[in-house]
């Protein structure tokens, strides 16, 4: 392996890389919370948007339209702190899957409670 081949914190990352507990950064370089679970659909490759958790608010989510990028170290927001929350809803989506902790790697998995944000 060559030593351009490590991966470092602000590579970017597909959706599907995306680890529970990862900072949301807004543009401005506010973190809004923490990633609790990612909004779509796995198995077709469809981003639909980023749950997360916010001291103030409990439990959020922001459209894939508000993310700009998704690094190993955070997700990067398009908007501003001031924006976040009227971007962000608490919402029913179709398909929500959880970060589940599995050997010593965090794994997605179906949410299939009847319980939705």
């Amino acid at each position: 392996m060559a030593f351009d081949d490590l991966e470092g914190p602000d590579d970017e990352i597909s959706f599907m890389a995306l680890q529970a507990g990862t900072p949301i950064v807004t543009s401005d370089g506010q973190t809004v919370g923490r990633v609790t679970h990612v909004l779509g659909d796995l198995e077709e490759d469809i981003f639909d948007g980023i749950g997360y958790r916010h001291g103030l608010f409990g439990q959020r989510m922001l459209p894939r339209r508000a993310v700009a990028r998704i690094t190993h170290a955070a997700v990067h927001l398009s908007i501003p702190l001031a924006d976040v929350e009227k971007t962000s809803s608490a919402y029913a989506e179709e398909r929500i899957y959880q970060a589940r902790e599995q050997g010593k790697k965090a794994r997605w998995s179906r949410d299939d409670d009847e319980e939705r944000y």
